[in-house]
């Protein structure tokens, strides 16, 4: 049997970091907003507290990372057609 190895956030932020070479780096603020937007898998531990596991951060893609709202820019140039 095989023990599951959990991250804090922290150590996640810092395995991510490196994994895909985050400029800029990600911080816990987005941690929090990839993991309720489902893209990350965490899990509740308590009633604050969140870990990850290696096998979730290894499933995130470098695509799962990326901001996906869009700019002032483009949202206006789809509204004026």
């Amino acid at each position: 049997m095989t023990e599951k190895r959990y991250y804090s956030p922290s150590e996640a932020m810092d395995y991510l970091n490196e994994k895909f070479d985050l400029t800029p780096r990600l911080n816990h603020d987005r941690l929090a907003r990839l993991r309720r937007q489902g893209r990350i898998h965490g899990e509740k531990i308590g009633t604050h507290g969140t870990v990850y596991t290696k096998k979730a951060l290894d499933q995130v893609t470098a695509d799962d990372l990326r901001d996906k709202r869009r700019s002032m820019s483009k949202v206006l140039d789809i509204q004026a057609g």
